[in-house]
């Protein structure tokens, strides 16, 4: 058996980190945090406990990796604040490969729903999402601004209620049509467009 490449190792590194992550998503938001231990998720893993301390140097480490995983997956016109060449395209692409993002993989992003709402008053949590929170703002008022909508500051937290009440109720029951709910709202504001 001839030695692994470097990029071989890499990717089986990135492959337990995540393997690492999503089996503690899913005991976090089973047990809760504070009711699973790294070696109840080494044991689900499949991997030893000193692994899981190699990637993540405590629970509260992982923890924030978690956040920093999921978060990642989001598109990223939502942390920018470039004005777009097509913003009608940009609109319906990201929030369709959002949306499309959730009807992949329904379980896991309840999952991490259920365990963001368990640090909701956590300061270092809340801090990091109002980060993200404003990015989101200014880079969706930015493309409404772009899409000539009338108030595009008031109609950016009307569409983010629209849409994190869809993911909410999609979140609860899967069938729910979270794709005709929040793509309707885009094509609503892709129509002032000209």
């Amino acid at each position: 058996m001839s030695p692994r490449s470097k990029k071989d190792l890499d990717l089986l590194k990135q492959q337990r980190r995540e393997l690492i992550i999503e089996t503690a998503l899913s005991l976090f938001s089973e047990s809760s945090f504070s009711g699973t231990t790294i070696e109840q998720i080494a044991k689900k893993a499949g991997v030893s406990k000193g692994l899981v301390y190699t990637y993540f140097e405590s629970k509260d480490v992982l923890l924030h990796s978690i956040f920093e995983f999921y978060m990642n997956r989001i598109p990223s016109f939502f942390h920018t604040n470039t004005l777009y060449d097509s913003p009608d395209r940009v609109i319906r692409e990201s929030y369709g490969d959002l949306i499309r993002n959730f009807e992949t993989e329904p379980d896991l992003w309840s999952q991490y729903f259920v365990l963001s709402f368990q640090f909701i008053l956590d300061n270092s949590i809340k801090n990091r999402h109002s980060n993200q929170k404003e990015q989101t703002v200014q880079g969706i008022t930015n493309l409404l601004k772009a899409l000539n909508v009338p108030n595009p500051e008031s109609e950016t937290f009307r569409f983010m209620a629209i849409f994190e009440g869809a993911v909410l109720n999609f979140i609860y029951q899967h069938d729910f049509p979270i794709r005709e709910v929040v793509m309707g709202q885009v094509e609503y504001y892709c129509s002032f467009y000209s």
